[in-house]
């Protein structure tokens, strides 16, 4: 029988011996001697954690067994994997840090659009006839300059070597306008700048416009209101709005030197900023502007700063938050705060600046405002809004064959082109024409009984009775009613001279045209009330009761006055009708009627469309690009990639890290108790 001792095998695959037996015996000792001799906080802990850590390459690191250099290399490896590892991490929390986005378009075509608010302007901020009522006739424009040259400059065009001063005592001109009344009593209205009107086919008219004050002056929106906005569900030209706008150049006084119109198209809860964003729109030309509608949607913070309450309060305006009211809001406080006033389209409750103001402190205010460094940097753009792109297509307006036959109809506009035309042809005849009137005048003067102002005369020298008689209480009535024999005879007839149509001087449209004009001067008493002014002045000194001037002014109007009117309508109705005869004569032998209502609507009209050129609505959307599941899947691939660990391995390191927390804490306390 074999007695020969086995001996098991050692981690080598070699069969330990006797001897192999005892050397291990004596080298455990020796290590275990080892142990005690070191920091038990330190040695077990890091000898632990790399026996129990499932990182790759840190057990081999900590492993005691392996050989020096085969440690130090799995070291290097794993700092550097380390250094890969936190430049990896560091370059992707950069990423996620700066909250990157995806846009995501497309395009959906609701059942019906809204359509967009559009305003429209004249260039003209200030008509002539109206100033010129205003400010106390043609030779009285001293109250309106201080407005008209301190609200813009001349187009950058100084017609004046001087610049004009305006005083401090300006103050608001005659009437105590402020600005902002100034600005609505000169401009033009909607009647008078819309001559036709249709949406979709049906028409509208100037009551469908609201009158808006924008930085181009006094304007007019359509379709301004938000809650009972107007829609459409189709697209083209004919399902759009169209318009046809006068520019009324003869109406033209300043500041602009350009005629045409200036249009916006926006939401309707925007500010339209008509000056810096506007389309300009030109007289005798036919203008097509195709829309479509883009809705960008941003997303909010972190990823953006953009405002997501659009029902967010402002200071000075009502309804959701804009871009465009934050902006006006902005500027208007820095004016305030500069000159302790506002201009004429900014909110508030601040007085309007004074003319003088404007030109000593607004403008320069404005002009240091464009040059900060965000001076609104707290308007942000909303989170979500609707932008309107614009194509803009134009043609010549009106073709010569629509001109001829508007021509032909005597419809409007040819009839009035053909009166404007007439007015400055008969420029040159008008003073001798009121020189035959007064000589008329005078003539029956002296013919007629005088008996009944014999009285005055009384009291008058002869020739201050003779000019009263003459000037002051003939010339003046006579004169209007010359004004408006003129303009009967020139519009109301233009008809029949085009149709070769007889205009006999007892023809029924003169009997109606003396009825009127005997209703108005004569019988109503207009003329007659009025004549006591310059009676009474002139009788002032004289000591009469105010019972006796009156008596006296009765007896001159019925006894001379009313008799001389009559007998001078027939004579001035004659005159004008001569005269417009022989112009008209002169017209149809030398001129082209057509190109003269031609060349008025090129300098006075225009046609806008404005239409959907696609209902398809583009939708611009923000998505985050880069989310925090996206970190951690990216860091756990760039751990596995390093170190071959996931979650559970940091689970794991957790785990043992907080087991050697309790066990350290247990043994203190049972060493505080001992």
């Amino acid at each position: 029988m074999d007695t020969t001792t086995v001996y098991p095998l050692d981690n080598y695959g070699f069969q330990n011996t006797q001897e192999n037996t005892e050397f291990e015996a004596k080298a455990k000792t020796a290590w275990d001697n080892n142990e005690e001799k070191q920091p038990e906080s330190s040695k077990s802990t890091l000898t632990l954690f790399t026996e129990e850590s499932g990182l790759s390459g840190v057990k081999i690191v900590g492993d005691r067994n392996s050989t020096l250099y085969r440690r130090l290399v799995w070291l290097a490896i794993v700092l550097g994997a380390l250094i890969g590892l936190l430049y990896q991490v560091g370059k992707m929390s950069s990423a996620f840090s700066q909250r990157p986005v995806n846009v995501n378009i497309r395009f959906e075509e609701p059942p019906e659009t809204k359509f967009p608010a559009v305003t429209i302007c004249n260039n003209n901020m200030f008509m002539l006839a109206k100033l010129v009522v205003i400010s106390g006739g043609m030779t009285d424009f001293s109250a309106a300059f201080p407005y008209i040259l301190a609200l813009f400059p001349m187009d950058g065009v100084n017609i004046y070597e001087e610049e004009y001063i305006i005083p401090v005592d300006a103050g608001y001109g005659t009437g105590g306008l402020t600005l902002y009344e100034f600005m609505i009593s000169n401009s033009h209205s909607a009647s008078e700048m819309i001559e036709r009107c249709s949406f979709g086919g049906v028409e509208c008219g100037p009551d469908n416009f609201t009158q808006t004050v924008t930085n181009y002056g006094v304007c007019y929106t359509f379709n301004a209101n938000i809650q009972d906005a107007l829609t459409t569900r189709n697209e083209g030209e004919r399902y759009g709005l169209s318009l046809y706008l006068n520019a009324d150049e003869k109406e033209y006084f300043a500041p602009r030197t350009t005629v045409g119109f200036r249009l916006m198209i926006h939401g309707q809860d925007e500010v339209p900023d008509v000056s810096n964003q506007g389309l300009s729109v030109s007289p005798g030309t036919t203008t097509s502007i195709a829309i479509t509608k883009t809705v960008t949607k941003n997303l909010g913070s972190p990823h953006s700063d953009c405002v997501k309450d659009i029902h967010n309060e402002l200071e000075f305006f009502n309804g959701s938050y804009s871009l465009s009211k934050c902006w006006m809001e902005c500027e208007t406080r820095y004016v305030v705060e500069q000159c302790g006033c506002r201009y004429f389209y900014m909110p508030g409750n601040a007085s309007y600046c004074l003319p003088y103001e404007l030109q000593n402190c607004y403008f320069q205010a404005m002009d240091n405002f464009s040059l900060l460094r965000d001076p609104c940097i707290e308007c942000r753009e909303p989170c979500e809004q609707t932008k309107y792109n614009t194509k803009v297509t134009h043609g010549l307006y009106p073709s010569s064959m629509f001109t001829d036959l508007l021509t032909g109809a005597a419809k409007y506009p040819c009839d009035v082109a053909i009166y404007m035309y007439m007015l400055k042809r008969r420029a040159n005849e008008d003073e001798e024409l009121m020189t035959t009137f007064y000589t008329s005048i005078f003539e029956l003067y002296d013919t007629l009984e005088n008996s009944d102002g014999r009285n005055i005369s009384e009291y008058l020298d002869s020739d201050d009775f003779h000019w009263l008689m003459k000037y002051t209480l003939a010339g003046g009535p006579l004169l209007d009613i010359v004004t408006w024999l003129r303009y009967m005879v020139d519009t109301h007839t233009l008809d029949k001279v085009y149709l070769g149509e007889s205009d006999e001087l007892y023809s029924e449209h003169y009997n109606d045209s003396i009825a009127y004009i005997k209703f108005f001067f004569l019988d109503s008493g207009t003329y007659r009330n009025s004549l006591a002014a310059p009676i009474w002045d002139m009788l002032s000194d004289a000591g009469l009761s105010s019972e006796v001037i009156l008596s006296m002014t009765d007896d001159l109007y019925f006894g001379y006055y009313e008799p001389l009117y009559h007998e001078m309508i027939p004579i001035i109705y004659q005159n004008i009708k001569e005269i417009r005869d022989d112009l008209m004569t002169t017209l149809f032998d030398h001129e082209d009627i057509s190109e003269i209502c031609r060349n008025f609507m090129q300098r006075n009209f225009a046609k806008v469309t404005i239409y959907f050129e696609d209902l398809k609505e583009e939708q611009i959307i923000q998505q985050p690009g880069y989310e925090f599941f996206n970190l951690v899947c990216d860091v756990g691939g760039t751990l596995g990639l390093f170190f071959g660990a996931s979650l559970v391995t940091f689970l794991e390191i957790l785990d043992f890290f907080i087991v050697r927390f309790w066990a350290w804490k247990s043994a203190k306390k049972n060493q505080q108790q001992t």
